[in-house]
């Protein structure tokens, strides 16, 4: 992954030694399961209190939520990007709201990863905080009526898992903050947000599916990069989570629970293009970040075209440009087509990342710098059932 390496947003600390390792999986273990940070019991449309019965709201963002809902329970597709690379450029201009798109730069090198395990950790963190106040923003914003009125056969029990999936972001953001804490560096806060595309429940559900999946890739990425055996087994305890996270929503839009029969491992840029167009700007460096790569097609099917688009230095670009390719990645394959020919293959169950690529062979790790954009999220969802 890019600088920090684990999770989506990447961050810049000083590196620091793990040194007292043991006692701070000790203390993940112990407060993984933790709910004092949460109390689900209430059921107001606002409501997510802590223990000392404030309400929690997204702080971090200038978007206040109101209550809202919608008509219908049409699943669509998310878009979001990604991509992958191990090495990390420590000469990237700090995060800003006014993001700027950028192609390889002349003379660019892949570099080993150097970064420590707390890096790795910082960037699980910034991820988290993300997933954190997403849900508490959204949760605010659509109370139990909105849920009713969005057509779930049990919106009770739909509102309560994701009360559920909200409280586990948030333990999350505790634990890891700690176990930061106790190895001698000081945690990432949060970022300032932007969610105002979350305008019906419609969003909302769409939006925490690619989060979590997207969380998922992020974790498998970065374990090759956790050099202390106890932190991975920890890291990989939260990693699971987030993968029964991916197969609720999953049901919750009509598709399948289990798409494939492998994960797929995103690397830093990659989970930064995903999640940068939800930041508006963060307190230290984000670090290297793909070019974000939108899918305009609404709801897909096997064998649509997809219609992609991005922006590379400023220009606008799309698939059907000349000399770019799409290359579609999932289940541990890659295939890769001419880009005016980007129909999705047959073969994709549930999810698959595409990227905009210069060349026609399948997207590896030996031609990562072949990537122009992306990748995008794509879910194909066959004959949608509704289970909930």
């Amino acid at each position: 992954m890019v600088q920090l390496t684990t999770l989506s947003i990447l961050v810049t600390l000083a590196t620091c030694a793990v040194a007292s390792s043991g006692s701070a999986v000790a203390r993940l273990y112990a407060r993984e399961h933790s709910t004092d940070s949460w109390d689900s019991s209430s059921s107001s449309d606002s409501s997510w209190d802590q223990s000392s019965g404030q309400q929690l709201h997204d702080s971090s963002s200038s978007d206040q939520p109101k209550e809202d809902s919608w008509d219908g329970k049409e699943g669509s597709s998310s878009s979001w990007d990604d991509w992958e690379d191990e090495g990390h450029q420590d000469n990237m201009d700090s995060h800003k709201s006014d993001r700027t798109y950028y192609k390889k730069a002349d003379g660019w090198k892949e570099e080993p990863y150097t970064g420590s395990d707390v890096d790795v950790l910082q960037f699980a963190l910034t991820l988290e905080h993300l997933e954190d106040q997403f849900y508490k923003f959204g949760l605010k914003r659509f109370g139990p009526r909105a849920f009713k009125k969005a057509g779930f056969h049990y919106p009770e029990f739909v509102r309560d898992q994701f009360l559920t999936i909200g409280r586990d972001e948030a333990t999350h953001v505790v634990v890891l903050a700690d176990v930061i804490k106790s190895l001698g560096s000081e945690p990432v806060g949060p970022c300032e947000y932007d969610f105002s595309s979350l305008k019906r429940i419609e969003d909302f559900v769409a939006i925490a599916r690619a989060l979590e999946q997207t969380g998922v890739s992020a974790y498998t990425g970065a374990a090759k990069l956790i050099a202390d055996k106890g932190l991975l087994t920890a890291a990989a305890t939260i990693a699971t989570v987030e993968a029964r996270h991916t197969s609720f929503l999953n049901l919750a839009s009509g598709g399948i629970p289990i798409s494939e029969a492998f994960d797929t491992a995103l690397e830093g840029p990659s989970i930064l293009a995903l999640a940068s167009p939800f930041i508006k700007k963060c307190s230290f460096d984000l670090g290297k970040i793909n070019n974000v790569l939108v899918v305009k097609n609404g709801r897909i099917n096997h064998g649509d075209s997809l219609d992609l688009e991005s922006k590379v230095n400023e220009k606008s670009i799309s698939n059907r440009d000349s000399g770019l390719f799409c290359s579609f990645v999932h289940g541990g394959t890659s295939r890769t087509v001419a880009g005016s020919d980007c129909h999705v293959p047959d073969d994709i169950q549930g999810f698959a990342y595409v990227f905009l690529t210069d060349t026609s062979e399948p997207l590896q790790q030996s031609n990562k710098k072949s990537i122009i954009s992306g990748p995008a999220l794509i879910f194909v969802d066959k004959d949608p059932k509704y289970v909930f």
